[in-house]
């Protein structure tokens, strides 16, 4: 349900000035935080004036973050009317996750006969950089922290493949915003069972066994659809 320009005003009114070079990086950096959180729920208008001014900038670093938002999938900028948060619907997932599985299997065909001892390694290491991110019961406790870590992890494994068009496709679903949306809602399954997936890929690839492969990869996307499916369902059909 969109909100009135006064609730987008309670909102960015809290915000702290910035006081930095890179002023569309860091409007870009809290607007995409408070759209991830639901602190700008889907539907909420952002008011350009009203979030220079709480920020204590000019329009123009504001209206730079809100085009790479709307690059990512999270705003609408509607000519005449504004820019409002867009909806994560679940034909919007559906799409880009089933979308994903087939880029990563892909990936991973070209990549099984060239990729290095090195790279291999390589992926293990971001493997075992996630748990900071989670608890002994598998509980992110850092959600932002750990999306970002498993977008680093699947970047790199989509780079062995030294496709570079292939990888720009995979970067434009931007699945690792979508995940961070519906994460922000409910923990939709343990972080330590990601990682034993992730760890699954890596294992298939030390063995250069592309079947294991393959079936890894299919199984790490179809579970994160699943439960991922079930949160949007319980939400209505849209965050």
């Amino acid at each position: 349900m969109s909100s009135s320009l006064s609730n987008v005003r309670d909102i960015t009114y809290d915000l702290l000035p910035i006081n930095q070079a890179d002023l569309a990086d860091r409007v870009h950096s809290i607007l995409k935080d408070q759209i991830l959180t639901q602190s700008l729920s889907s539907g909420s208008q952002i008011s350009v004036d009203v979030m220079a001014r709480s920020l204590r900038v000019s329009r123009t670093p504001v209206l730079e973050a809100l085009q790479r938002l709307h690059a990512e999938g999270l705003v609408i900028i509607k000519p005449r009317k504004g820019t409002f948060v867009k909806p994560l619907t679940i034909q919007d997932f559906i799409e880009a996750v089933d979308l994903r599985e087939y880029l990563e299997i892909y990936s991973a065909k070209l990549a099984i006969d060239k990729v290095t001892e090195e790279e291999i390694a390589a992926l293990r290491a971001l493997a075992a950089e996630f748990a900071p991110f989670y608890d002994a019961a598998g509980r992110r406790t850092d959600i932002a922290g750990f999306s970002r870590k498993n977008a680093e992890f699947h970047d790199y494994h989509f780079g062995m493949s030294k496709n570079v068009k292939l990888l720009q496709i995979y970067r434009s679903l931007n699945i690792d915003v979508i995940q961070s949306r519906i994460y922000f809602r409910s923990e939709a399954r343990s972080a330590l069972q990601v990682n034993e997936e992730h760890l699954a890929i890596v294992h298939a690839y030390e063995r250069r066994d592309l079947a294991r492969l393959t079936a890894a990869i299919s199984v790490h996307c179809q579970r994160g659809k699943q439960a991922m499916l079930a949160i949007l369902e319980q939400a209505g059909g849209s965050l």
